[in-house]
């Protein structure tokens, strides 16, 4: 039996080195590029105003309403917030309301202000003192809240929340067509 030539099995082991190195390259690159997508879209979510809401309930001070600050570092203007249409029971009666919000020209970055509520019925009769009879009723509902707004680049964001329990969470930012 011959033997296999010395300078054969080294070039058949580069061959399998230089086809190994070959992969963890190619493997390299994917991993590259997919961490370039998540960290570009990372830096657009930074860009975003990301703007958050809080339920304000003090009892002992008797300070009642929403709240709406800009989270993000650029200002927002434009704020509409969607008008709320919502089930409430008072002492065993249950009431359908409509909660509607004054507009908001500008929010500055880190800025929070108290949203100006309006109330009206079902048949839309205007409900006084919203702060301290409504507000106590929905700490307790669920409900969704929607809030269009424009970005310093004139960009159109709607941004979804969901209230469950006590808290406002964000579930979505979309891109509105202007």
């Amino acid at each position: 039996m011959a033997m296999p030539n010395k300078f054969y099995c080294i070039n058949m082991n580069k061959d399998i080195i230089i086809l190994a190195l070959s992969f963890c390259l190619v493997i390299s690159l994917l991993r590259a590029a997919q961490l370039k997508r998540s960290l570009l879209k990372e830096i657009r979510k930074r860009l975003y105003p990301l703007l958050s809401l809080e339920l304000v309930k003090d009892v002992t001070n008797n300070n009642y309403g929403l709240d709406i600050k800009n989270e993000g570092y650029f200002p927002v203007k434009n704020i509409k917030v969607n008008d709320l249409k919502i089930a409430i029971n008072d002492c065993g009666f249950r009431q359908n309301v409509v909660l509607r919000f004054d507009e908001i020209d500008e929010l500055r970055e880190k800025q929070k202000i108290r949203l100006t509520i309006r109330t009206f019925d079902a048949e839309n009769n205007a409900i006084a003192n919203v702060e301290t009879n409504l507000i106590p009723h929905i700490v307790n509902i669920n409900f969704e809240v929607s809030i269009s707004y424009r970005t310093i680049w004139n960009t159109k964001l709607l941004a979804k929340f969901i209230k469950k329990q006590d808290k406002f969470y964000l579930e979505k930012i979309t891109y509105l067509k202007a």
